[in-house]
């Protein structure tokens, strides 16, 4: 397992003071478990619980905290982006010994996935997936399942891969009508327009309380392609300039010829941890077929 010399690494480069005294630092696992499936393929994951012990730390908690923050965000970012594991992913307990010092312990639960790939000659390749590289989880995921891609063959690879593109469509249109990003945060509201006056301000008033986005994620828009090479999930036609500047925050003309605004980020495309098990579930019922 690579995290937790990562994260002590991390925590030593923020605090130089351990360099003096490095054995008040102490980073073990508790709890470890393996997740594997029934799959031919070998490839699992590591599930545990990293403990951070620092005794008699007398420096200042913000830049201990600060440092392990943004080490998660790299390397661990479902702790701050789904809402389920950053309510309990990091906890701490700190004992006060004196006015100066305290022992604190940190805990964060953590995974690594290990791609684990048969080569041709009967010998194995052992990958673990860097998180660091794919913070957005995708490509995580992507290459934790390449191992079983491999047992299906190209019919097979296309079914799966239509099934899976289907359902997650279906998911994403689901998650953008309830006004929500992949991280579960609610979507910022519109941004209120100055309303004429009598009937029309009424009916007006009722449009821009209504949901967003109710034709974009329909299938006319929200389009899915599928072969044994993987899947596409995105928008299609004249909509696909409306979502992007939705999905990124861009700036854009409100109507034509009117002035220009930015809009906040209202992430319409991105995969949730139940996603990820959707895709993985799916995955394993074709293969096991």
């Amino acid at each position: 397992m690579n995290k937790p010399a990562s994260l002590r690494a991390a925590i030593e480069a923020e605090l130089p003071s351990l360099a003096v005294s490095p054995d008040r630092l102490t980073v073990f696992i508790d709890q470890g478990s393996l997740a594997a499936t029934g799959a031919k393929g070998l490839s699992f994951e590591y599930r545990y619980v990293c403990h951070v012990l620092l005794l008699e730390f007398g420096g200042d908690s913000d830049t201990l905290f600060i440092a392990i923050l943004e080490w998660v965000r790299a390397n661990q970012p479902d702790l701050v982006l789904n809402p389920d594991a950053r309510a309990h992913g990091i906890t701490y307990e700190i004992d006060i010994l004196d006015n100066k010092t305290a022992d604190v312990s940190i805990k964060l639960q953590l995974t690594e996935s290990v791609v684990v790939k048969v080569n041709d000659d009967g010998t194995r390749t052992v990958e673990h997936v860097d998180d660091s590289q794919h913070p957005d989880g995708i490509t995580v995921v992507e290459s934790f399942l390449s191992g079983l891609l491999t047992r299906l063959e190209p019919a097979g690879r296309v079914a799966a891969m239509r099934d899976i593109a289907r359902a997650l469509r279906r998911s994403q249109q689901q998650r953008i009508a309830g006004q929500k990003s992949p991280d579960g945060a609610a979507y910022d509201p519109r941004k209120a327009r100055a309303k004429p006056s009598g009937h029309q301000r009424d009916k007006r008033g009722r449009v821009k309380r209504a949901a967003m986005f109710v034709k974009l994620r329909t299938g006319r828009y929200l389009k899915v392609e599928a072969d044994a090479a993987g899947l596409a999930i995105g928008f299609d036609g004249r909509v696909a300039r409306l979502a992007r500047v939705h999905q990124f925050g861009e700036r854009s003309r409100v109507a034509p010829g009117g002035p220009e605004y930015k809009y906040p980020a209202r992430v319409l495309l991105g995969l949730t941890a139940d996603e990820r098990e959707l895709i993985r579930d799916l995955l394993l019922k074709h293969i096991t077929k």
